[in-house]
């Protein structure tokens, strides 16, 4: 049943990461894409509380990921996530944003706080200094560890603790496993969701199933707490950058560019199901022609393999 979602609220970002599969994405025209205004998002947050409430789902999660940077219209989304907690009696939606870090300070941390219960700040952090600088770069082509570090700081002195981590996995942390392994043991990190390369313009830095698979245990005998895991214990559908079994077809869409995808990878070919206005049940329907057994989307990427 679908349960879980992800929007792009936008097409920009302050950052110029090596493998980002937008904008390193020759086949991906970026310039073109629109961003989601007030008005649209509360359209899709009300649709997707709609839909929770008749089903009696006690749990529908939406991220906002994927595009560009989530906390470049952060008023838009500070209104839009007000607006739809007031409407979310039951408490059915919950959400996360996976953001760079960069525009992390005292202001917008303050203005968060009364969303901190519902919603989830996630930081992409791929570990230790030399391995995140290689890649996650600003415009300038500088690298960015020491800013996010010194953001993640004033969140664990705002709230008491470290934020979740996105730490994505590239053919570099697999050398580099034990050093970052030791970054997140120094600095006391616990939440962490690991994030598979697999569909970047640079074929060099991509990994296989397996060796992520691999990664992602070798970090299993810390205290660390891993949605990885997690997902694979509860045996749930996830996009197979994270998990194990793919859940196109199933559990998951995605919001971008005014229309909605089976997942991200879909957005290249622009093979949409629906449109951001489009009802859930509308959406759902749209893409039950794309199921396959789920014996055959474990360890496999739907958009490459059918």
């Amino acid at each position: 049943m679908l349960n879980k979602c992800c929007i792009s609220i936008n097409a920009k970002c302050n950052l110029s990461c090596a493998y980002c599969h937008f904008y390193e994405n020759n086949n991906i025209d970026m310039r073109s894409m629109q961003s989601l205004d007030l008005n649209k998002l509360l359209i899709i947050l009300h649709n997707i509380l709609t839909y929770a409430q008749k089903e009696h789902l006690q749990c529908f999660s939406v991220g906002f990921a994927g595009g560009g940077e989530p906390l470049l219209d952060w008023q838009i989304l500070e209104s839009a996530l007000s607006a739809i907690a007031k409407q979310d009696t039951q408490k059915q939606l919950t959400f996360y944003i996976i953001t760079n870090g960069i525009l992390l300070n005292e202001r917008l941390l303050e203005s968060y706080k009364k969303l901190k219960p519902f919603v989830k700040l996630v930081i992409s952090l791929d570990g230790d200094e030399i391995t995140h600088d290689t890649f996650r770069l600003d415009k300038q082509g500088k690298g960015t560890f020491k800013r996010i570090m010194a953001n993640i700081a004033l969140y664990e002195e705002l709230f008491g603790a470290k934020p979740d981590i996105n730490v994505s996995v590239s053919r570099l942390s697999l050398e580099r496993k034990a050093f970052i392994l030791d970054f997140l043991l120094e600095n006391n990190f616990i939440n962490i969701t690991f994030t598979r390369l697999f569909h970047c313009s640079d074929k060099s830095l991509e990994i296989s199933h397996n060796d992520f698979l691999e990664f992602v245990e070798f970090f299993n005998t810390q205290h660390f707490v891993i949605r990885n895991l997690t997902a694979k214990a509860q045996n749930k559908c996830d996009c197979i950058m994270y998990g194990y079994t793919c859940g196109v077809g199933y559990n998951n869409i995605f919001y971008c560019n005014d229309k909605v995808y089976p997942c991200m990878r879909y957005v290249e070919g622009d093979k949409y199901i629906g449109h951001y206005d489009d009802t859930l049940p509308t959406i759902i329907n749209n893409m039950k022609p794309l199921q396959k057994p789920l014996s055959l989307l474990q360890g496999v990427c739907h958009y490459e393999k059918y």
